[in-house]
């Protein structure tokens, strides 16, 4: 499995998320992003550009771990907490 590429472009659902996740406004447009992470059986794999800035490791980590150790009340309140969005 390839865990780097050299340009990552999301579109349709992925797009969206990454929108609202990051606070994008434009939504006619496909996002190009330095790094996501998918959960995969019971662990997560994470794919980063070679460009991407210094800290968008722990970043796609940090999301691995939100979605694997998490559960949806959890993160709802972490949320709040944090001011988030929803």
């Amino acid at each position: 499995m390839q865990f780097t590429k050299e340009k990552i472009i999301v579109s349709g659902r992925d797009a969206e998320k990454a929108r609202k996740d990051h606070g994008l406004t434009n939504s006619n447009k496909d996002v190009s992003v330095e790094g996501y992470s998918r959960p995969i059986n019971q662990g997560s794999v994470i794919v980063m550009s070679p460009d991407s800035r210094k800290g968008t490791a722990y970043h796609e980590v940090f999301h691995s771990a939100w979605d694997l150790v998490l559960n949806a009340k959890e993160k709802a309140a972490m949320r709040r907490m944090c001011s988030l969005p929803v």
